[in-house]
């Protein structure tokens, strides 16, 4: 368990059979997934019904793959964050990636709208992969020398949880593609690329903050011939900052004085945002009517504090396990609980952990047996959820 977080890497033949077996699976997967959101035969909401145009197979298939928040991240990338609301959402996303696809679409003489979904939709599976390649090297930096760790690790990410979130028009792919490259260039060594990378995440989503914690690891080695090792740790700890304060700064100069949330001693329209508009706060998600979706959230809840657990000896693990249990306390006590399933699409712990819980389980049955369940949960419950989601039910 823990000697295994500082194996030498060891990258082998094998290497290139991974990759195919990953690709596969990947595109099988894939393909499942939208086949089952796009047989689904009703949706409880028209909202994407009025904003496409096109031929009747193209709207078929927009109806069912666009719905919840993807309805503001287009309407954010066509007419811009023009109201208090929309700085809730991503602005590299929305901003720039839907943008430049209702521009090109523009250019082309098609619907702007239709442009931004399609690019939303391909670039989400495109980051997808990306985050498996990363999360492949990623583990095998860290696993080096048990092999089938990071085939397996990778595997069970392309059957996430967050499921269909990382094939439509949503961060999830865009910000785990960003944790885990940060995540890789940090455990290679590098100080400066990965605040850089995890800067650019905050852009993506707020909660990219937190990787400011694992960019800090060395900043408390104060001698003097580490003094460039400190100053690379903590340019890059700007980066962060600047990734979460930038959109923040951005939104003052256009909302304040006239806003209340500008009269805060720490004035960030995110936090006024989400709790005006999203009901988000301490224990207010806490009702009777609630309760299923804190069923809906309950396995992730569960494989992260067994994951946490499992780690909790590897001192190299405990930044990002720090990041995963706050993410995991932030969602039963001020989020929206349910979300928990995509937002921890960016952690890859609870992913080495089931690995190697698999690898493991060939010479402990009882170990095998639960593997086997967390695997089986990941399959039915992304499944289920392509179904739920297409049919604008849900969880979301």
């Amino acid at each position: 368990m823990a000697s295994s977080i500082k194996a030498k890497p060891s990258f082998t033949p094998n290497g290139a059979k991974d990759v195919s077996i990953v690709l596969t699976s990947f595109l099988i997967f894939k393909l499942l997934l939208l086949s089952v959101a796009l047989l689904v035969p009703y949706q409880f909401d028209t909202s994407a019904s009025h904003m496409f145009t096109g031929p009747p197979w193209l709207l078929y298939v927009l109806h069912r793959l666009v719905a919840w928040d993807e309805i503001h991240f287009i309407e954010i990338a066509l007419h811009g964050m023009q109201y208090e609301q929309n700085w809730a959402f991503s602005w590299i996303w929305c901003s720039v990636i839907l943008r430049s696809g209702a521009k090109l679409a523009q250019l082309l003489g098609f619907d702007p709208a239709v442009g931004a979904a399609l690019i939303g939709i391909l670039s989400s599976n495109i980051f997808h992969l990306l985050a498996c390649i990363n999360l492949y090297h990623l583990t095998k930096t860290m696993f080096g020398q048990q092999r089938s760790i990071p085939l397996i690790s990778t595997l069970l990410y392309i059957v996430s949880p967050a499921g269909i979130f990382l094939s439509v028009a949503y961060t999830e792919s865009l910000f785990a593609f960003l944790s885990f490259l940060g995540a890789y260039f940090r455990a290679k060594g590098y100080l400066l690329i990965p605040g850089v990378i995890w800067g650019l995440s905050c852009g993506v989503r707020s909660n990219g903050l937190l990787w400011g914690v694992p960019s800090a690891i060395g900043l408390d080695e104060l001698a003097l011939w580490r003094l460039g090792r400190q100053i690379k740790i903590v340019i890059g700890g700007i980066c962060i900052a600047g990734g979460f304060i930038g959109p923040q700064m951005t939104a003052y100069n256009r909302f304040c004085p006239g806003r209340p949330w500008c009269k805060r001693p720490i004035p960030l329209i995110y936090g006024f945002v989400q709790d005006k508009y999203w009901n988000v706060g301490f224990l207010r998600y806490w009702t009777l009517a609630q309760i299923p979706n804190f069923l809906f959230a309950t396995p992730t809840i569960i494989l992260f504090h067994m994951s946490a657990r499992y780690y909790r000896g590897d001192i190299a693990l405990h930044p990002y396990i720090f990041v995963q249990m706050m993410m995991l306390i932030s969602a039963i006590f001020m989020w929206h609980v349910q979300i928990i399933t995509r937002v921890a699409s960016c952690l890859p712990i609870a992913y080495w952990y089931i690995a190697e819980m698999i690898s493991h389980g060939a010479r402990n049955p009882s170990i095998a047996k639960g593997s086997r369940y967390a695997v089986y949960y990941f399959i039915l419950w992304t499944l289920s959820q392509a179904v739920l989601f297409a049919a604008f039910m849900p969880p979301a």
